[in-house]
């Protein structure tokens, strides 16, 4: 459930963020990229037992939080 929460956050922000904003569009996208990766060896090798590892999961997961913050502030200005 958290994994399918992640990338429904992640989506979802992909999809609301301004398309006259492509360099945050493809930070995104490539976030959105890289935790698949990471959960596509997760379940070969159980990344998330060790605390070094689980790391960037919640620091992106932080990051997905603070944009979409970021743009409702922004939107909120208009």
């Amino acid at each position: 459930m958290i994994v399918a929460a992640i990338f429904y956050k992640g989506i979802t922000l992909f999809i609301i963020w301004p398309k006259e904003d492509k360099e945050m569009r493809i930070l995104i996208l490539s976030m959105i990229l890289s935790l698949t990766t990471y959960f596509v060896h997760g379940v070969l090798n159980n990344f998330l037992d060790t605390d070094k590892a689980a790391v960037p999961v919640w620091g992106i997961c932080a990051i997905f939080i603070a944009l979409e913050i970021s743009l409702n502030n922004k939107k909120a200005l208009l």
